[in-house]
């Protein structure tokens, strides 16, 4: 049951000697992906600094489990060799959780997201400008950003418009995101004026490989619809094919509906 996982997590966490020798864990077929808060905490213990693998890699979070990884990132103990898992929100009735906190412990941790978490999807969250604002000004090692082991990044339906945007560019610009391939926006309140100055924002080591970023479903800010917002944005981006000074910061576009595609 989804408790009796979390009491596993919570006492490997909290025990003396912890499982310093575990390489990788098998927990296929079971409901661990539900208690990612609970996998947090004890990945983020110290207590199994010799994992490599854990299966499933994916793991769901709550508004507590949200909680549970800002406490287990703060503590930077994740295992220095495990590869690489995700998390995504899950999203239940109710008010969108806040995803704050989480930018504001990945901004005060020295080392970052940890390197092992290699996919955050967020979609459904709410972020906020200020939070934004803290990981873009943040400081940490100087060999890598912060945010330099993610593969994957999703904030689609997060309330994000173009301030938001704007701010997602400098965090960008501050921690390069190398690794990144994929960048989801779905669903938000972006126009085109708010799109042409993250690009202008961004340097062209700012995402490199990034091949796809999605775009589609943006609402007119203030509005239910989001026709109009979106034919704008398509015309915006097929213009934005034939301006070099801003495609040399994204290499070999391609557009696909309002989904740009990097090959």
């Amino acid at each position: 049951s989804r408790e009796a996982w979390e009491y596993f997590m919570t006492a490997i966490a909290e025990s003396e000697e912890g499982m310093r020798e575990l390489r990788r864990l098998n927990l296929l077929d079971t409901n661990v992906e539900t208690v990612g808060g609970g996998v947090a905490t004890a990945l983020g213990s110290g207590k199994v600094p010799s994992l490599q693998s854990i299966f499933p890699s994916y793991f769901h979070l709550d508004e507590r489990g949200v909680r549970s990884l800002c406490d287990a990132i703060r503590e930077g103990k994740f295992p220095s060799k495990l590869g690489g898992i995700g998390f995504r929100l899950l999203c239940e009735d109710g008010p969108p959780i806040d995803l704050d906190p989480l930018l504001v412990s990945i901004a005060e941790s020295e080392g970052g997201l940890p390197s092992c978490v290699t996919s955050l999807n967020l979609s459904g969250g709410r972020v906020g400008v200020g939070s934004l604002a803290l990981l873009a000004a943040s400081r940490g090692d100087s060999l890598r950003g912060k945010l330099s082991s993610l593969e994957s990044l999703s904030l689609s339906g997060c309330q994000i418009d173009d301030a938001r945007l704007q701010r997602l560019a400098e965090v960008f610009r501050a921690h390069e995101c190398g690794a990144l391939g994929g960048l989801g926006l779905h669903q938000n309140c972006i126009s085109a004026a708010g799109l042409s100055t993250f690009l202008d924002t961004l340097q062209p080591e700012s995402l490199p490989n990034v091949y796809c970023l999605g775009l589609e479903g943006q609402r007119v800010q203030g509005g239910e619809g989001g026709q109009e917002q979106e034919e704008s944005l398509d015309c915006f981006l097929r213009t934005l094919l034939k301006e070099p000074s801003r495609t040399r910061k994204l290499p070999s576009v391609t557009l696909i509906g309002s989904d740009i595609i990097w090959k």
